[in-house]
């Protein structure tokens, strides 16, 4: 599913930008505390999503925003590089692609409480409601 990505940083922006300059990919990881404003690779968990870079869009404010689509995930491996931008090497996560009993068990429920958070939420998007309730590997769920 593609989504837009709402960028504050001018560090993210430079990254974002390169990976669509040079039709790469980039690292989606979730920072420890968002209230760092200088993140060092030590501020983010190590499990994050590779993201395919779409269009970038200036907003009227002068923020910026990019389409991305969830590709896989991933784990960092170690940082390579940490300025201007940081830059890593990640290993994929292989996600088993067939579910025993407990696991359609977990799915459904998971499946359920989307549901719910989509009928008490309509600011989420019709295309993710539609395309959650078509997975069918247990992976998924978990992006």
């Amino acid at each position: 599913m593609v989504t837009p990505v709402f960028v504050t940083r001018q560090s993210s922006l430079l990254a974002i930008q390169e990976a669509h300059e040079r039709d790469l990919t980039v690292i989606g990881l979730t920072q420890r505390d968002p209230d760092v404003e200088e993140p060092g690779p030590q501020d983010f968990m190590p499990i994050g999503v590779e993201l395919a870079v779409g269009r970038l869009l200036s907003m009227p404010d002068g923020s910026s925003s990019a389409l991305v689509q969830g590709r896989l995930r991933v784990e960092v491996v170690e940082f390579t590089r940490l300025t201007p931008v940081l830059k890593a090497r990640a290993r994929v996560i292989f996600e088993p692609t067939s579910a025993d009993k407990t696991t359609q068990a977990l799915m459904r429920n998971a499946l359920d409480l989307f549901e719910r958070c989509v009928s008490l939420d309509r600011a989420i998007p019709e295309e993710a409601h539609l395309f959650a309730m078509n997975i069918s590997e247990p992976g998924w769920l978990r992006i």
